[in-house]
């Protein structure tokens, strides 16, 4: 039951860290195809930085310290970039992508 509990609970979270990379390097293949390599690139050490960086922190400052770093950086990225994605920007974007869309 409690593992049943735990992927209802990341489930939704799951969902929306895996939204924006992939809605991004359509919107980055439209304007700059030749960039979108580095930005798989860019990803790629992100992903194992930001968890090395954030065991490493949850081991020295504890756990709450890092949900809230998380919490800071997700509300940062939405106050920064979330108005200068438009949706007519994406729906574009996924219109004129070479990458296909995951239907």
């Amino acid at each position: 039951m409690g593992i049943l509990v735990t992927a209802a609970l990341c489930l939704p979270h799951g969902f929306l860290l895996g939204t924006p990379f992939p809605a991004g390097i359509r919107l980055l293949a439209s304007e700059h195809r030749d960039q979108t390599p580095l930005a798989w690139g860019i990803n790629g050490v992100a992903s194992v930085v930001g968890s090395l960086g954030a065991a490493i922190g949850a081991k020295s400052y504890g756990f709450s310290a890092m949900l809230l770093c998380g919490a800071a950086y997700g509300i940062a990225l939405i106050l920064l970039i979330g108005p200068r994605v438009r949706r007519s920007d994406l729906a574009r974007a996924q219109a004129e992508s070479p990458v296909p869309a995951n239907r």
